[in-house]
């Protein structure tokens, strides 16, 4: 019974990790697509 729990509970905590290693990486890539888009942006005002 305890390692039933203890069980269900580790794979609780591997999915909350996972999760959060993919939001992570979701807002790390958004981010940084923000960034690459506003020099981009700079960019094209510059040479206009």
């Amino acid at each position: 019974m305890v390692s039933k729990i203890l069980f269900s509970s580790m794979k609780l905590e591997f999915r909350t990790s996972v999760v959060v290693v993919l939001l992570h990486k979701i807002s790390s890539s958004s981010h940084e697509l923000a960034t690459e888009s506003r020099e981009i942006k700079s960019f094209v005002s510059v040479n206009a």
